[in-house]
């Protein structure tokens, strides 16, 4: 007996048929060169969203250092809810003037693997309330960034072991450092005086012993937590 599948095929046809409407010549009437350019059509969509929200990122980076360039500064507060960054870029860079960042309980993501944080030139002051820092701290020469952990906050990442850094890192009793890999800090504030809410995981911390902010350390190396 013969198996007739007249209908799904039609359906099949029709399917592709209806998706080109509006295309040019036969590629809205011609199955097979319909199908073709449906399919196209398609991968070049999936395409266009990435490069949709990059240019948005984009804009939202012009715009926001317009904005502080006015007005001399840039802030950010976030409580709760989530920002994600899908592209190889850090989740906050600031490229030139001053600005802060506030964050508490805001879940992160970087599904493109990019830095955290990236200064390539200016100040950027980020304040952590609750909550939870995981990737790569990167400052460019001649740029500083500040940084406060308070109320068992986290930060699970590193800052690239080069002196030029001009990091100030400040944790209350309450919140911890998992270091991810050898770091420079150019001062280093703990209400924990024993350093026990560091976890070196092995790794190098360096401090700027000459910076008096840094005095409380005595100029002295310390065996952290983790080995290192």
């Amino acid at each position: 007996m013969r198996v007739k599948r007249g209908l799904a095929g039609h359906r099949r046809h029709k399917k592709y048929l209806d998706a080109a409407k509006g295309f040019r010549g036969g590629r809205s009437r011609l199955y097979r060169t319909a199908r073709e350019a449906v399919e196209r059509s398609l991968q070049n969509a999936f395409t266009g969203r990435k490069l949709r929200k990059r240019d948005f990122r984009s804009l939202w980076i012009l715009r926001i250092n317009a904005g502080a360039r006015l007005s001399g500064a840039a802030s950010l507060t976030a409580t709760g809810g989530s920002l994600t960054c899908g592209t190889a870029d850090a989740l906050f860079t600031l490229t030139d003037g001053e600005a802060s960042v506030s964050l508490t309980g805001v879940a992160l993501t970087r599904s493109g693997g990019g830095a955290l944080l990236s200064v390539l030139s200016g100040r950027l002051s980020l304040l952590c309330d609750y909550q939870a820092l995981e990737g790569e701290l990167s400052v460019a020469d001649g740029a500083t960034l500040s940084v406060t952990l308070q109320n068992n906050s986290t930060f699970t990442g590193s800052v690239s072991a080069d002196e030029r850094m001009r990091l100030s890192l400040s944790l209350d009793a309450t919140s911890r450092w998992f270091v991810t890999g050898d770091s420079y800090v150019e001062t280093l504030s703990d209400a924990d005086a024993t350093l026990q809410n560091i976890e070196s995981n092995g790794f190098t911390i360096y401090y700027n012993s000459e910076n008096e902010a840094n005095a409380w350390l005595g100029s002295k190396p310390y065996a952290l937590p983790g080995g290192g």
